[in-house]
């Protein structure tokens, strides 16, 4: 059996370049065996986080543990080779040299040799590659290649894997594919992992933990489910998804009482649901098909919203639809994020 290992805790980092600080007061555990997604917009502080975890930077203040052994703290800084971190980005970084046993052994150097063989091929196994190990890189394809990647930073058994948009450089198809098999070998490898993406639909599908961070801050840590469906504030919101601020008195009377009681409501696409039954009446402004899901621009004198939808036909610009509200994709903040 895998064991899990030791949780990675970051205790009040902070970060500095000249009179900017870049990273403020950042609390985070990354348990072991779990993927922690960190989602922000550019400038937010994600990429020297990373940095200071690598050992890279040093941080002004706060520590970093893995379990108990101190890899940065005031009076401690462990350097970044010492560090045992895994990293994989944007570019898999391969040795063209390298065929994909090579690659994947190349960090194995202070084992046995035999040892570094049999751990070499359990890792080919696990990350779907047996009959790609004597390929050289440029044989592979995009998602060998990130697999290759992905097995040659786990193969150390590091103290924590830190990915930096690991996927976002695979075409749709290949994406969903190489993703699934490499996180799954992550989590039962039981190594803690952080995954930086600009795409919130990867951080609420596939991670356990979600870190939204903004301004050199973490501004709500929880699961996927819970920040998208009650977000602490409207920064968060926006960071995993559409949201639509609409003036609650353009509603009719009798959707304004299921709406939060703020001036403003905060909405979900999702909370546009059409209802032949539906109190408001809207006209379509435009219908594209998105896959799965319809995009509906809908309005009325005082009010325009989109609304995505599961439908077996398109309606025509010009068509009137009854909708109603969803509460549930209302979001409700504190007064003062209205």
């Amino acid at each position: 059996m895998t064991r899990t290992h030791a949780p990675l805790y970051l205790s009040g980092l902070t970060k500095s370049y000249g009179s900017q600080i870049v990273v403020r007061d950042i609390n985070l555990t990354l348990p072991g065996g779990e993927v922690t997604a960190l989602v922000g917009p550019s400038g937010a502080g994600k990429t020297t986080l990373m940095r200071l975890i690598a050992g890279v930077d040093r941080p002004d203040e706060g520590t970093i543990r893995s379990g108990e052994t101190v890899l940065s703290s005031p009076a401690r800084h462990v350097p970044a080779e010492r560090r045992q971190i895994g990293l994989v980005f944007q570019d898999f970084a391969l040795f063209p040299h390298l065929n994909v046993t090579g690659n994947i052994m190349f960090g194995l150097t202070q084992l046995p040799k035999t040892d570094r063989e049999a751990l070499t091929r359990s890792w080919t196994d696990r990350l779907g590659l047996t009959n790609r190990a004597a390929a050289y890189p440029h044989h592979l394809s995009g998602g060998e290649q990130q697999r290759v990647a992905i097995a040659r930073a786990l193969a150390p058994s590091p103290r924590v894997l830190l990915m930096d948009e690991p996927f976002s450089g695979l075409d749709p198809e290949r994406r969903e594919t190489s993703r699934d098999i490499a996180l799954r070998a992550v989590r039962e490898a039981g190594i803690p992992a952080l995954l930086v993406t600009h795409d919130p639909v990867e951080a609420l599908a596939h991670a356990d933990t979600v870190a939204v961070m903004q301004n050199g801050q973490i501004i709500q840590t929880g699961t996927p489910d819970r920040l998208y469906m009650t977000p602490d504030n409207l920064a968060v919101a926006k960071a995993l998804g559409r949201v639509q601020s609409v003036e609650r008195a353009a509603f009719p009377a009798t959707i304004r009482a299921t709406l939060p009681d703020s001036n403003t409501v905060h909405l979900r696409p999702e909370a546009l649901r059409i209802d032949p039954a539906g109190a408001l009446s809207m006209q379509v402004i435009s219908a594209h098909r998105r896959g799965t899901l319809c995009e509906l621009r809908l309005g009325t004198e005082d009010l325009r919203l989109t609304c995505v939808a599961i439908l077996p036909k398109l309606p025509r610009v010009g068509d009137t639809l009854q909708v109603t509200l969803d509460p549930a994709y209302c979001l409700r903040f504190s007064a003062t994020d209205n």
